[in-house]
């Protein structure tokens, strides 16, 4: 069997037949020389990848016998006519039917030659079949990543290290630019000015750069105009990814709408005011019924109860026998003890001393009462200086001191406890220290939710609405110290 090329001679190859001759049939790939669609001839290789034992039972027989009846335009395609000669090479990717009707993908590259003296064709065939199915494989997993992220109802998008859109879901494309994926792959936010104004891709090119600097995941909000032009909030959480070589090769975002919930934020915020608000007015206006009714206790019933025992002090002058003068007397008593409780239940609703004299002598009288009630030694300090406080602050700092007072005669097991009032040019400052059993600060959050009237939760915003501020540390088996803050002058939000 005599091989010869075109330009053979040109080659310089002046090898002997039998030196081809096992090459090729020691090839690993399948080789075949075929001539008017039939095989020529055919290696060991070609032999075993058909499923026959015998390479010379395909000799004579026709190549469309062993290929795919949907792929033979392909073969057609690559086969080498003796017209065809000028041609260096013929490639195409068709599938061979086995004699066990078993189908595999080939790789099939044909070239001119001559065979015989006669103008044929030699065909390389590769094995691909492993090829093909991992890239099927690839494929599917592809188109599944596509629906996955096309199914996701928040826009993504991923980019290379150059800024340039690598690719993004339905979403991205159509509600935050308005355009086809298509239009949208290898631009950078520079390169949609008419989508994306200025500021916002500086903000957004700033981001992608500090990612890609710093690795790992980012978080940031930001402000994007939409394919409607309506601008929303968005919260961007963004992460790099690698390629095979573990380089950096992009990064890849979701964007999520926040637009509504910050609406909605803004709205509790407004709600919480005017409850804030409501809540003080009410507190106020309680704190005036109290006092109304203390004075009136005070004016009317007690100055008639004063009255009523000073005249039956006249009349016991005149009564002479021993049993008018104790039954005078024990009504007298009757009268001086409804006197006493009468003027306690006024100081208990509304203490006078703190419309009349002040917040200072109103937590003085405040801490000598709770002295007298209890095993807790009490202390009070100030520092000397009078400011006149509207009624609204007055009042509150009143009421807070009070419940922390109470806070520490019920829970806090103290043996001591100090109350120290002072101020500077714009704010007014109490703290009520104890000795006792103290608590944990991590779990104040649950803490002030527990409905105990005027605790510190009601104390924490009265403070934030008056403008103040409420503070607090605790320590277990240490006691506990609480100091609030507030201005000196209240506006009305």
């Amino acid at each position: 069997m005599n091989f010869q090329k075109k330009d053979y001679e040109s080659c310089g190859i002046v090898e002997s037949d039998s030196v081809y001759r096992n090459l090729i049939e020691s090839a690993p790939v399948a080789i075949f020389v075929h001539k008017d669609g039939r095989f020529l001839y055919v290696n060991k290789e070609a032999a075993r990848l058909y499923g026959l034992s015998d390479a010379s039972d395909l000799v004579n027989q026709p190549l469309s016998k062993f290929f795919h009846q949907s792929d033979l335009h392909l073969f057609q395609q690559c086969q080498t006519k003796p017209t065809d000669f000028h041609k260096e090479k013929s490639r195409g990717n068709l599938r061979l039917v086995r004699a066990d009707d078993r189908v595999f993908d080939l790789e099939m590259i044909s070239v001119p030659i001559i065979f015989d003296d006669q103008k044929a064709g030699l065909s390389v065939c590769i094995d691909i079949t492993e090829q093909k199915r991992g890239e099927s494989c690839i494929l599917n997993h592809i188109m599944f990543l596509e629906t996955l992220i096309d199914t996701i109802p928040n826009p993504i998008f991923y980019k290379d290290t150059d800024g340039a859109y690598l690719g993004c879901n339905s979403i991205f494309a159509q509600k935050i630019l308005g355009l086809p994926r298509g239009e949208i792959i290898g631009k950078t936010v520079f390169d949609l000015p008419e989508l994306i104004p200025r500021e916002y891709a500086d903000k957004y090119s700033e981001q992608d750069q500090k990612l890609f600097q710093q690795q790992g995941v980012q978080i940031y909000e930001s402000k994007v105009r939409c394919a409607d032009t309506i601008i929303r909030d968005f919260v961007f959480y963004k992460a790099c990814y690698r390629n095979a070589q573990n380089a950096l090769a992009g990064l890849v975002g979701i964007m999520i709408d926040v637009t509504e919930l910050k609406k909605a934020e803004k709205n509790l915020h407004r709600y919480q005011e005017q409850l804030r608000d409501l809540t003080n007015t009410m507190a106020l206006v309680e704190e005036f019924e109290r006092h109304r009714i203390a004075t009136s206790l005070q004016e009317q019933i007690g100055q008639t109860l004063a009255v009523s025992n000073m005249k039956l002090g006249a009349l016991r002058a005149e009564l002479a026998t021993p049993e008018g003068l104790k039954v005078l007397d024990e009504v007298r008593e009757l009268i001086n003890q409804s006197i006493h409780e009468t003027r306690a239940l006024t100081f208990e609703l509304s203490p006078p001393v703190l419309h009349e004299v002040g917040l200072k002598a109103a937590l003085e009288w405040l801490v000598e009462k709770f002295e007298k009630q209890g095993d807790i030694s009490y202390t009070y300090h100030d520092d000397g200086k009078t400011t006149e406080l509207n009624d609204n602050i007055r009042v509150m700092l009143f009421r807070a001191t009070r419940e922390l007072l109470f806070n520490v005669a019920f829970h806090s097991r103290a043996t001591k406890a100090a109350v120290k009032l002072w101020e500077d040019d714009d704010y007014i400052y109490i703290c009520v220290k104890d000795n006792g059993v103290g608590f944990d600060l991590t779990k104040i959050d649950s803490a002030i939710t527990e409905p105990s009237g005027f605790g510190i939760f009601s104390i924490q915003e009265r403070m934030h609405h008056l403008g103040g501020r409420f503070e607090i540390k605790s320590t277990l088996g240490e006691g506990t110290q609480v100091t609030i803050v507030s201005p000196k002058v209240y506006y009305r939000k």
